[in-house]
């Protein structure tokens, strides 16, 4: 198995590099990671896992999203997004826009690929007191 790993230096992408590595090799894993010059790149010991990983520098808000092509893999988990709730319109773009850049980028080589897309229970900016739990019918 060949997997790409967006966000491969936050929370849960750092312990599922991880994981990748040791189960299918380091050859298997590649990770898209902030170009070294990018404002809000993570620490250097963020990176640590994703360094682990064949990484590729790109901007999920650019066209292409990396200068390079993007590699031929049997599943990607698309992990990266601003989680600050609090946080501008405009840098929660990234959440949708870059998703949106990501899927087009991978759009040559991702005929059969198995795409997982996580997200957060923020998506569900409730104006009101909750009436129930969050299911995946409750509006976002």
């Amino acid at each position: 198995m060949k997997a790409l790993v967006t966000g491969g230096t936050g929370f849960i992408g750092r312990r599922l590099v991880r994981q990748l590595v040791a189960r299918y090799g380091v050859d298997a894993v590649a990770c898209l990671v902030k170009a070294a010059g990018h404002a809000a790149r993570k620490p250097r010991r963020s990176r640590r896992s994703a360094a682990r990983s064949s990484p590729i520098e790109g901007d999920l808000m650019a066209r292409p999203v990396a200068a390079s092509a993007p590699p031929a893999v049997d599943v990607v988990f698309h992990l990266a997004a601003n989680i600050d709730t609090d946080a501008p319109l405009e840098a929660l773009r990234v959440n949708h826009g870059g998703t949106d850049r990501l899927l087009d980028w991978l759009s040559v080589v991702s005929r059969g690929t198995r795409i997982v897309y996580v997200s957060s229970v923020a998506v569900h900016d409730r104006v009101a007191a909750p009436e129930g739990p969050i299911v995946e019918t409750s509006p976002l």
